[in-house]
């Protein structure tokens, strides 16, 4: 049987480890949370922007599985964080809801074949700025 209180605990300042399915979370407050995630975010959106503008459609469609790959890290990246101590459901929704229109979006052959996923991009970007994000949904 695994114990609640461990060395790390003690460690952990501004984290709090619980217990969920066997595994250790990290739970960290809202603010802490949204600036260690946007912190993340704008890394992967001056990446993004490295990888150049495109002119034509043709272009365009070449740098989008280059776009998402990143943008899809970054999501893994914030989700290894841990959860914020409030509204952690809604944020799981959030980031896996993003991911898996990353990964559609990466695999589109035109862009009006992506508008739906743009659309939900814009939906879930509103889910962000309600939460409190400043970079996290706005690339």
């Amino acid at each position: 049987m695994r114990t609640f209180i461990t060395r790390g605990l003690l460690v952990a300042t501004s984290l709090t480890l619980v217990t969920a399915c066997g595994d250790d979370k990290k739970v960290l407050k809202k603010a802490d949370y949204i600036k260690q995630a946007d912190a993340i975010c704008a890394a992967a959106e001056k990446e993004s922007d490295g990888l150049g503008d495109p002119e034509t459609e043709a272009e365009y469609l070449k740098l989008i599985p280059k776009a998402a790959k990143i943008s899809i890290k970054s999501i893994e990246d914030v989700q290894a964080l841990g959860e914020p101590d409030i509204e952690a459901a809604k944020i799981k929704k959030l980031l896996n809801d993003y991911k898996s229109v990353f990964r559609s979006i990466s695999k589109a052959t035109s862009i009006k074949a992506m508008e739906p996923d743009l659309e939900k991009l814009e939906e879930l970007g509103k889910v962000a700025d309600d939460f409190g994000f400043v970079e996290c949904g706005h690339g």
